[in-house]
């Protein structure tokens, strides 16, 4: 018949080093944003953990106003080897942490009043799934 469909769930997520710095913001301006992504796969816990790191800055100024590292679980059924991962959970786990990121630095740089929240544009990050994949450390 049909094989059984590996499938991942989401265990917890958390931010961590949150800076913003805000006479770095221009109002208008276009925002140059750049993520940083590292992953780990704990065999023994059958979990994944992705490190996000968001910056962001302005096109006039080259220091940037918001600094963000968001932190993701993702746990698998009997996780023994990183073959057993599926292939789609690399750029679907980036697409999973996406909007909770995107939610954050709006939500905090409202209430940091910087005079406008920064809404970050909706993206197509699929392309960091492969370095997802490529760059995972394995711990036993």
């Amino acid at each position: 018949m049909f094989e059984k469909t590996k499938s991942f769930s989401i265990k917890r997520y958390w931010f961590d080093d949150i800076k913003l710095k805000s006479s770095f913001y221009r109002i208008g301006e276009s925002l140059n944003i750049d993520f940083n992504v590292n992953s780990t796969c704990f065999l023994s816990q059958s979990l994944v953990k992705i490190e996000m790191k968001f910056k962001s800055n302005c096109e006039t100024c080259a220091e940037a106003f918001c600094e963000v590292t968001c932190f993701c679980e993702f746990v698998f059924p009997n996780l023994k080897c990183k073959e057993d991962i599926p292939e789609f959970f690399y750029s679907n786990s980036i697409a999973i942490m996406f909007p909770y990121l995107r939610a954050f630095v709006s939500l905090v740089t409202m209430q940091a009043n910087f005079g406008e929240p920064i809404v970050l544009p909706l993206l197509n990050l699929s392309a960091i799934g492969q370095t997802v994949k490529n760059d995972m450390k394995v711990v036993e």
